[in-house]
């Protein structure tokens, strides 16, 4: 009876060790598996902290335009107050879209390409044709219509679209919110759609 006992009794042990292994992985497989999880969700953020900087961005050189092309055309200071905010903004975004693409070369070297783009536009641009119509207005409008400034504009623009080819953000972009529209860069309704912005 004592070998028998001994016997029911190792066999007990070796199957509640058994499942105590079985236990232990299984903790170890949910601890990994959160983990992942835990970083998926801030990749996830991440991308749409990302998405909305660089619509906020996007939309500031539109508001650089149009606030100067509504500054010439009317001579109203008030209409340079979309610029004179977006000239402000935008370098923040810059810097802060700049931070989110850390993990991203491609989109970080993409953001200051698009950066830079905005700082010559504003700077070799924009405020020289300030200058000349806050001194002559009829001489701004003539220089307006060479369209010089709004290339400038819509290359920066493209570079947007160039943005969100980089794989990391269109992977984060579509798993982000089904209902994004897909021909915006970031994700959200295009400006393109919306009349306010031709």
């Amino acid at each position: 009876m004592t070998w028998a006992r001994r016997s029911l009794t190792a066999r007990t042990l070796a199957i509640s060790g058994i499942f105590a292994v079985l236990l232990a992985a299984s903790f170890a497989i949910l601890v990994v598996a959160i983990q992942s999880l835990k970083g998926a969700g801030e990749s996830a953020l991440r991308a749409q902290q990302a998405v909305t900087v660089g619509t906020e961005l996007e939309k500031s050189v539109v508001s650089l335009e149009n606030g100067l092309r509504g500054y010439v055309a009317t001579g109203v200071e008030a209409q340079l107050a979309p610029f004179k905010s977006a000239r402000k903004q935008y370098p923040v975004q810059a810097r802060r879209l700049q931070a989110l693409a850390a993990d991203d070369p491609q989109l970080r070297a993409d953001v200051r390409r698009i950066s830079s783009e905005i700082t010559d536009y504003v700077d070799l641009w924009a405020l020289p044709l300030l200058l000349i119509a806050r001194d002559n207005l009829e001489i701004a409008r003539s220089v307006i219509v060479n369209t010089s400034g709004r290339v400038r504009v819509e290359h920066i623009r493209s570079a947007f679209a160039t943005c969100s080819r980089a794989p990391g953000l269109r992977r984060r972009r579509r798993s982000a919110d089904p209902t994004t529209d897909p021909t915006s860069p970031w994700g959200w309704a295009s400006p393109a759609s919306c009349s306010c912005w031709r």
